[in-house]
């Protein structure tokens, strides 16, 4: 049984669970609440079984107040984890296609430990002759109280226990899909970018999804790689749960950049499921002057231009009205109009290029 390989990755799984303690050195789970001190051996208890298989197990529980204790034993079946890790626990008589509450038979529904006594506390697990292939998970659980709770999730109250796992032999199914990747804006004005992959389990297994996500510019250089889920958070069977990871660079960027994440899983990580995605930089506090001041110049050299041309007109209709002969000289408005078209078509041109250099680049 690996139990250091199955703790590393259903760690996140579990370790928002209220009720539950810190995972002390792999060995021992240890819970203080309200005055209470309890060591439990093991925290996690991972077995493979066969369909009609009967297995016994055993919890340590150690009593590490003055004071003796009497813990009343209760099993209830995980059903789904929420985003942030947290375990969901089925409602007493709900249906779990991946539960084992029906599996277990205790020897005694309550135990009396002394204060600094340790007790062990053995239990049956009869696995039936025909379950749902792949992993099925628990938690057996010592409370104060005799009466099972009746709400759900972590708030179960004064409670602590070990965590099951039991992977039925058949057809395991690993299979997983990303059902949506996507960025919280189309468009930044800085290059600080959440990234959030929705993935579904679509297996009968925990599944413990993990992989880069890789940026690329404009021009396909590699502009950042992180990795999604290094904590190996899992996803339930049949169930889905979102992962977010947040790039944010320094220095100047602009542009379109596309996002690819590819996340490994299974038993031996060899199959993949990717999903990509773009997402605009651009800096409007750069941008804006730099139009403003090339239509600025634009501007100031055609109205420079018209005020030239004006004054050259009535210097020659000045030395043509001093020699006394023929008709005035009258200007015609064609070069101040063409003058106008030309800009006009300059600025279009430079505006209608820059949007396609970032759209297609």
């Amino acid at each position: 049984m690996n139990t250091t390989l199955f703790q590393k990755n259903l760690f996140a799984f579990f370790a928002a669970a209220a009720f539950f303690a810190v995972f002390g050195g792999g060995a021992y789970r240890v819970a203080a609440q309200e005055g209470l001190s309890v060591r439990i051996q093991p925290a996690i208890i991972e077995e493979n079984v066969d369909p009609g298989q009967v297995l016994r197990e055993t919890i340590r529980i150690t009593n590490q107040d003055s004071a003796a204790k009497t813990f009343y034993l209760i099993v209830r079946d995980i059903k789904d984890v929420e985003a942030e890790g947290q375990p969901v626990f089925a409602e007493g008589g709900e249906a779990v296609l991946y539960g084992v509450s029906g599996w277990i038979r205790f020897d005694v529904p309550s135990v009396t430990i002394g204060g600094g006594e340790m007790k062990e506390v053995s239990f049956t697990v009869v696995v039936p002759e025909s379950p749902t292939p792949g992993g099925h998970f628990g938690g057996v659980f010592f409370s104060l109280e005799p009466k099972r709770p009746e709400n759900t999730g972590a708030g179960i109250g004064l409670q602590l226990g070990a965590i099951l796992n039991l992977r039925v032999a058949g057809e395991v199914v690993e299979e997983a899909r990303i059902r949506e990747f996507s960025t919280d804006k189309s468009v930044y004005s800085k290059p600080v970018v959440t990234f959030t992959a929705r993935v579904e389990n679509l297996g009968n297994v925990l599944l413990n999804p993990r992989g880069p996500l890789e940026i690329s510019d404009m021009f396909g250089n590699k502009a950042a790689t992180m990795i999604v889920n290094d904590e190996f958070a899992g996803v339930f069977p049949k169930r889905e749960r979102s992962f977010s990871a947040v790039w944010q660079s320094e220095g100047f960027k602009i542009g379109r950049y596309q996002a690819t994440v590819a996340f490994s899983y299974g038993q031996d990580g060899s199959k993949t499921t990717y999903a990509s995605l773009s997402f605009w930089v651009l800096p409007l506090g750069v941008i804006l002057p730099v139009l403003f001041g090339i239509i600025g110049l634009i501007l100031a050299v055609y109205f420079g231009m018209r005020a030239y041309i004006r004054k050259k007109v009535r210097e020659l209709q000045n030395g043509m009205g001093g020699a006394g002969k023929g008709a005035p000289f009258e200007a015609k408005p064609f070069p101040s109009r063409f003058l106008f078209i030309a800009l006009g078509f300059i600025l279009f041109s430079i505006v209608f290029l820059l949007i396609i250099f970032l759209l297609f680049s």
